[in-house]
């Protein structure tokens, strides 16, 4: 259930630091989280309409993030890649689409600033919680 992820030309974009940590106590905290936002995730889905077919993505997915809720919606027809620069992070997300049977979804490592995947390859793009890294910086008008 892994896609490599093409990292693409290097650029003078260093690594992402994720500014709350990368231990055992935030990877659970990552997991309460998902759980905690389960039902308004479920909605906001329901509300987008996300269609049986679509290939989605989910960026900075963690542990868990919302990648068996989109593999739901998107059914058998459709697909669903996690994606997370945590090595720690995506081996725990592979690890739970094979205890969910998301058969359709594939967990990948990559840094979503620049993922190298053709643009318009999903149809829908989820990225809730990738904001608290470091280097983070709003776009410029």
């Amino acid at each position: 259930m892994s896609r490599p992820v093409n990292q693409g030309d290097p650029s003078p974009l260093e690594a992402p630091v994720y500014a709350l940590g990368t231990s055992p106590a935030e990877r659970d905290r990552l997991r309460r989280q998902s759980e905690e936002l389960r039902a308004h995730s479920a909605a906001l889905l329901d509300r987008v309409g996300v269609e049986r077919g679509w290939n989605a993505i989910d960026l900075g997915c963690g542990p868990s993030g919302i990648i068996d809720l989109l593999a739901e919606r998107v059914g058998p027809d459709g697909h669903v890649t996690g994606l997370d620069v945590n090595p720690v992070n995506v081996a725990m997300a592979r690890a739970f689409a094979d205890e969910h049977g998301l058969a359709n979804a594939d967990i990948a490592e990559g840094d979503a600033r620049r993922t190298s995947l053709p643009p318009s390859s999903f149809d829908l793009a989820h990225a809730r919680t990738l904001k608290p890294y470091q280097d983070w910086q709003p776009p410029h008008p």
